[in-house]
């Protein structure tokens, strides 16, 4: 008969080595939430950076030509291309300038690092608001407009101006309604399961030919996961409590989706001569 000697090492029982895996199991099932929230804090500061990159790319804009640009993604002929590559220049993307329209290459800077990375190809994850006469239902849809919102606007006699908006500049934004109560850019719609680029109005950043591409309904906003219809149309955020969005001064805020359409809509229009927060609902 063989009797352990004094010292030597024993091996763990059966049971011994379940309490251990149990113990493991806990463990990781309280660590994972920590590590997720931490994973996404970083996420978080790491849009809320790229908002301000694209807020300075976009002032260094204003500065150049005293205006911002306007999106053009609905008319395919467009010379001068989307929102986004009217900021190649000044995102040190030079390179895809002559290219951007048959070569399109992932940025960095165009990407939520919550919902995807520079895998999934040319694509972009911030948007600018509608005019309202796009969205319908304003005060005054021929005067009411985003700054970024595109061309395509209603006239005061019901027809439609295709194209042909100026653009406007940070003097008359700051003159109107403020640039710390005007929005520049927020995050478009997409669902989770479409994150790898498969989900409408999602070509990329130098689509031309698509009403929703680059713009939002200036009233609506929710969350990325919410169970409602065509959230390609909406504002809606990866992020588990609110969506950091660019204003005309340059910072970067966050927006509860629960914000009100009454809202959003002042938020969004530079020139409806109401401000906030004093007067928000």
């Amino acid at each position: 008969m063989c009797v352990p000697q004094p010292g030597s090492p024993r091996g763990f029982t059966l049971i011994e080595l379940l309490v251990v895996i149990a113990i493991i199991v806990i463990l990781i099932a309280l660590l994972l939430p920590a590590v997720q929230k931490v994973r996404e804090n970083a996420n978080r500061t790491q849009c809320a950076n790229n908002l301000l990159q694209l807020g300075i790319a976009l002032h260094h804009y204003e500065s150049t030509r005293q205006k911002f640009p306007n999106e053009d993604d609905w008319n395919p002929a467009s010379t001068t291309g989307t929102l986004y590559v009217a900021l190649l220049s000044y995102l040190e993307q030079d390179n895809q300038v002559p290219t951007w329209r048959t070569n399109p290459q992932p940025v960095k800077t165009f990407l939520c690092p919550s919902r995807r990375t520079t895998a999934v190809g040319p694509r972009d994850d911030y948007a600018a608001g509608h005019h309202f006469s796009i969205v319908g239902g304003s005060r005054n849809e021929h005067q009411e407009r985003s700054i970024l919102g595109g061309t395509m606007v209603r006239r005061a006699d019901g027809t439609i101006e295709p194209y042909g908006f100026a653009g406007v500049g940070l003097e008359t934004v700051a003159r109107l309604d403020g640039t710390s109560n005007t929005l520049l850019l927020a995050h478009k719609g997409v669902r989770p399961a479409e994150y790898r680029g498969n989900g409408p109005n999602d070509q990329g950043w130098a689509h031309l030919g698509s009403w929703w591409e680059h713009k939002r309904h200036a009233l609506r906003i929710t969350r990325d996961d919410a169970p409602v219809a065509n959230l390609a149309d909406w504002f809606a955020s990866p992020h588990p409590d609110a969506m950091p969005a660019l204003f005309a001064d340059g910072s970067v805020r966050s927006l509860a989706h629960s914000t009100s359409a009454t809202t959003m809509r002042r938020l969004w229009s530079y020139n409806d001569g109401l401000t906030l927060p004093t007067d928000a609902p």
